[in-house]
């Protein structure tokens, strides 16, 4: 576990995990076995990450959200509330839905690229 990680109560952390630095974990998270968590991320309370799935740095995980195992959640993603994630995502994504799906692209300083109908 990295330094400067705020992991709040009823969160269930597996076993082999790894975690980097500035990290916000809410309450009533599953973490499971064998994640990756790199910097600066956000997992906000209820989300369910499977076993060996990797969230990439600066990635915001919504209310609520299942990340299924072997899934790899690209650097600066935003997964909206309720999601559920059944595949690798693609870095600087908004993705929302069940199962998820793109809904537009931004790029590192935050401009909005293109949105997918």
């Amino acid at each position: 576990m990295g330094d400067n990680n705020i992991v709040l109560g009823q969160t269930h952390i597996g076993f082999g995990g790894t975690m980097g630095n500035n990290n916000l974990i809410r309450q009533h998270v599953y973490l499971g076995h064998e994640f990756k968590l790199g910097n600066h991320i956000e997992i906000t309370a209820g989300c369910t990450i499977g076993g060996e799935s990797e969230i990439e740095d600066l990635s915001y995980i919504g209310l609520g959200s299942t990340i299924i195992n072997h899934t790899r959640i690209a650097r600066e993603n935003l997964i909206g509330a309720g999601s559920t994630v059944i595949r690798d995502t693609e870095p600087y994504s908004k993705n929302i839905g069940n199962p998820s799906r793109v809904i537009g692209y931004h790029q590192e300083e935050g401009v909005r690229m293109n949105v997918h109908k």
